[in-house]
């Protein structure tokens, strides 16, 4: 008897995969048109969307195919777009939407708002905004940007999901595609914007955010390469001061200037260099109403609420480092 509703049970659930990937009464999955990515830039003329999509007529898996469509909004260009394609959008399996360059905090939160009610039932969409006006123009240039974003997700652990657009009433922040790396873009409610372009500045703001948990650039100046998990934390010592603590994991550093430096003195190098980028950032959004680096809000759960702007400190701390290369 138990065996025989242990039986029914696993029907039922297969049964219910398969309903939910088909859809009951609709198209089956393999007759939809898989969208994995949604692009949006922007001319004089209006918004262009384009869809990325599975190319299931190919013969091997990572073919993409495109559809593009302009529009007055990003509303009705993601609509055309996807009124142009012969079977019906499927976004299960969509896992990415790239905003258009320069976006304002306005333009982010509108285009994340249509994302989260149109690509449905997608379950995580990271979000990303161009680099550069015109990459979307060629539908040949969405399915390689696809894989390297995704590319770069996995090696510099860079994921900026949708609701980070909607986490505070008055700021963002938002990884920027560039060729190499990446940029950060904090975009603020009254159009104060912060763009992290060099790459140190770019991955520690990625990592003030909780949007990275890695780092891995090469300091130009100083000549050096690191790469290392990171641990953040964050600890009030007042109700406008904070320390911000950086534990660099398995930090490694190799000396491109072959001047065989030893790990105290290329370290010591990447603390300052670490410590100056920090002092930009915090003093470029310190007065920031969304508090992008949430340090008020740290300083109110210890302190209680306040509005007072808060200063931060950062302390580097290095641990399990091997010897360098």
């Amino acid at each position: 008897m138990a065996f025989r509703l242990q039986k029914k049970a696993r029907l039922m659930a297969v049964l219910g995969l398969a309903l939910m990937l088909s859809g009951c009464g609709a198209q089956l999955l393999s007759q939809r048109e898989i969208v994995r990515a949604v692009f949006f830039d922007r001319s004089p003329e209006g918004y262009t969307a384009v869809l990325l999509l599975n190319d299931q007529q190919g013969e091997q898996d990572g073919n993409y195919k495109t559809a593009s469509a302009s529009g007055n909004t990003p509303a009705l260009a993601w609509d055309s777009a996807a009124g142009s394609l012969p079977g019906k959008a499927f976004y299960g399996l969509m896992d990415l939407t790239v905003l258009p360059p320069d976006c304002s905090w306005q333009e982010a939160q509108e285009i994340g708002a249509l994302v989260e009610q149109t690509a449905q039932p997608a379950p995580e969409i990271a979000v990303y905004l161009l680099g550069t006006s015109g990459q979307t123009s060629s539908r040949d240039r969405a399915g390689d940007l696809y894989d390297t974003l995704h590319l770069q997700q996995k090696n510099l652990g860079l994921h900026c999901g949708l609701q980070t657009l909607f986490a505070s009433d008055a700021a963002c922040a938002v990884p920027v595609c560039a060729e190499e790396g990446y940029a950060i873009s904090f975009l603020s409610k009254d159009g104060q914007n912060v763009f992290c372009h060099e790459a140190l500045s770019a991955q520690l703001a990625a990592v003030l955010t909780g949007e990275a948990d890695r780092m891995d650039c090469v300091l130009e100046s100083e000549g050096i390469r690191f790469r290392a998990g990171t641990n953040l934390a964050v600890q009030p010592d007042s109700a406008d001061h904070a320390q911000v603590l950086l534990t660099l994991r398995e930090c490694r550093l190799t000396d491109l200037k072959g001047q065989n430096r030893g790990e105290e003195e290329m370290g010591a190098q990447l603390e300052q260099a670490l410590q100056n980028a920090f002092v930009r950032i915090e003093n470029q959004l310190f007065d920031w109403e969304g508090d992008p680096l949430n340090l008020r809000f740290w300083a109110a759960n210890r302190y209680g609420a306040s509005n007072v702007p808060v200063r931060a400190t950062l302390t580097v701390l290095r641990e399990n480092a091997p010897e360098h290369s």
